[in-house]
């Protein structure tokens, strides 16, 4: 493996990115030395270093590469420090830590177990139990060796942990669960009104997914015209210099428990959280799309993508294909282009766009080939996708009607979903949206909330206006006698109404 220099496959600074060039870290990779910059995940790092592949799946030992790039995936674990299965798009850089990959051998690239991808017939699921369980002594052979081939990371039985968890007792007026910008709006609303609030966010920092988005917004509430990662800073901001607001970052919420009791994960902290209101803001989950080979490097979801293009300064790749169903692929591909990638063709299996005038003319304008009714069928490669074959739609059916292009990253947005985990805890109703394709909290307990990309709503002034009116309603229900909210609840309502 070639050492090379921590700016490989770097793009010039961006305002947006969160590392900083000027403090370089290194660390150790199947031995050998990576260079990285402050603020790097060991993902980011390995993918600026060159590295495409991660990690090989557990049964079949197909290459993986990095698809979400928010620690939502199994596609990036790798074995940090002795430690298996730690996420590396999630796990920040560290002088000296020693990072190895897992499930390959005799090597990551060439792992002599793929060859398993070939016999998948001959191996269908749970065949080991159906085949080897008569006589009894041939399972204590085999399953020796399904567990040497199997799995992923590699637990040292002979290590013994040293982390000790603090228990720590915490009450709050109201917790909010999630700190992107209808999170930060209820909290700030809530805030103005005098209450005490306490944001419980997973990542470093504030912001959600506003710390990628360089859409230029102008129609926001009393926020001037900025691109998205300028609000997620003016909000962030705004919570930071709040003295009503507490924030605890880098933690989960893993338990909603009667009474509004939430159980808190923070480093070495077990937190135990009651609140009178909980806000649930946890956002949403980008959707992969279903094709032959959609698992292949090279294929990542828009969102990971944008990731790695405006938080780390990354160029991910010299020509991509976008496929996507909805609006926001078109986003990525501007990123794209943006980031000197080279876009074939975007995908799309919508028909003609009836809105986004301007951003389809400016991609058209510059040479994006748009294919609307068409869908990927398959891709193609061997360690990384290298092309792809697109079919054209009838009536929502595949057709014969089939082009191939080449590309070395395909980019797919197959929408969103909400990351609703901790309402399904409670006694919280869903309803699946046609008009979204999504399934939504319907139905609320008493003092639990939910605002923004939880509820299906993806417009940043809906989720800013969402936040407000939950910090009104709130307020109200408290009964609280200190200083108003300084917004009107009816007002919010119909400017809410007016967007849908």
């Amino acid at each position: 493996m070639m050492i090379k220099p921590p700016n490989w496959m770097r793009l010039n600074k961006s305002s947006s990115e969160i590392i900083d060039r000027s403090e370089t870290l290194a660390f150790e990779f199947d031995d050998f030395p990576v260079k990285a910059n402050s603020g790097d995940t060991v993902a980011s790092a390995l993918y600026a270093f060159g590295v495409k592949t991660f990690s090989r799946s557990f049964k079949y030992h197909r290459s993986r590469g990095l698809l979400c790039v928010a620690g939502r995936c199994a596609n990036c674990m790798v074995t940090i420090d002795g430690v298996p299965n730690v996420r590396a798009c999630t796990t920040p850089v560290r002088n000296g830590m020693k990072v190895k990959y897992q499930n390959a051998w005799p090597s990551l690239e060439f792992d002599l177990f793929s060859v398993l991808d070939r016999l998948d017939k001959l191996m269908p699921v749970g065949f080991y139990y159906k085949i080897f369980h008569r006589p009894k002594w041939a399972w204590k052979i085999v399953s020796s060796i399904i567990r040497r081939v199997g799995g992923l990371g590699k637990v040292d039985t002979k290590s013994i942990s040293t982390t000790t968890y603090r228990h720590i007792f915490q009450h709050s007026d109201v917790a909010v669960i999630g700190g992107g910008p209808s999170g930060m709006s209820a909290a700030l609303s809530l805030a103005k009104g005098g209450l005490r609030v306490v944001i419980i966010d997973d990542q470093p920092g504030l912001g959600g997914h506003l710390l990628f988005d360089k859409k230029l917004y102008k129609d926001l509430p009393d926020i001037s015209e900025l691109h998205g990662y300028e609000v997620g800073e003016f909000l962030a901001n705004q919570v930071n210099s709040s003295d009503k607001i507490s924030i605890i970052s880098s933690a989960t919420v893993f338990g909603f428990y009667e009474g509004n009791l939430l159980g808190i994960i923070c480093d070495d902290r077990i937190i135990k959280l009651r609140a009178q209101h909980i806000v649930v803001t946890t956002g949403s989950y980008e959707i992969p799309l279903v094709f032959d080979g959609n698992d292949l490097p090279g294929v990542i979801l828009g969102t990971g993508a944008q990731r790695l293009i405006n938080l780390y300064g990354i160029k991910i790749g010299k020509t991509a294909i976008v496929a996507t169903n909805n609006i926001h692929g078109y986003y990525v591909a501007k990123d794209l282009l943006e980031s000197g990638t080279a876009i074939t063709a975007i995908v799309d299996s919508r028909p003609e766009l009836q809105n986004q005038f301007n951003l389809v003319n400016d991609l058209k304008s510059r040479g994006v080939l748009i294919l609307n009714e068409h869908t990927i069928t398959r891709s193609h490669g061997k360690g990384n996708i290298d092309g792809v074959t697109v079919a054209r739609l009838k009536e929502g059916e595949t057709t014969t009607q089939e082009r191939h292009f080449s590309c070395d990253i395909l980019s797919m947005s197959g929408g969103f979903q909400s990351a609703d985990s901790i309402l399904r805890q409670v006694s919280s109703e869903f309803a699946y949206d046609e008009i979204l394709g999504e399934m939504i909290p319907s139905d609320l307990p008493t003092n639990v909330y939910a605002a923004g990309d939880v509820t299906g709503i993806h417009d940043l002034r809906a989720s800013i206006l969402q936040g407000r009116l939950i910090g009104v309603e709130v307020l109200s229900n408290l009964g609280f006698n200190k200083p108003d909210s300084p917004y009107n609840a009816d007002s919010l309502r119909n400017e809410l109404l007016e967007i849908d």
